[in-house]
């Protein structure tokens, strides 16, 4: 491996534009170079639960999944993961994460 600009930043180490890099050098950061950069929106994505006295917090995105707990009409929920088509994985204000539908979230 060939000597390549070094364009990444490490807290470890600090990177100046267009220095050159050595192959050891980029050995050191492969794993960032490889795996790329999750971008994370910082603003939690908040629902209200809007269903008529309270929802199951569910261990799966399933209906007849374990219920882990239960939370009342206007509580304020952060909307964690939204992968499933009928349910969202969510946080409670308790901190109590599980999956409840989303039919009864109201995005705020």
């Amino acid at each position: 491996m060939g000597k390549k600009n070094k364009d990444i930043y490490n807290e470890e180490t600090e990177v100046k534009e267009n220095e050159i890099a050595t192959s050891q050098e980029i050995d050191k950061f492969k794993p960032h170079i490889e795996t790329g950069v999750e971008i994370v929106d910082m603003e939690p994505n908040l629902g209200k639960v809007v269903c008529n006295e309270h929802l199951n917090i569910r261990e799966a995105p399933s209906t007849t999944a374990t219920i882990k707990g239960i939370i009342p009409r206007g509580a304020i929920v952060v909307i964690d993961s939204e992968d499933d088509k009928d349910f969202y994985k969510i946080v409670t204000e308790a901190g109590l994460d599980g999956y409840a539908m989303k039919k009864f979230i109201e995005k705020v």
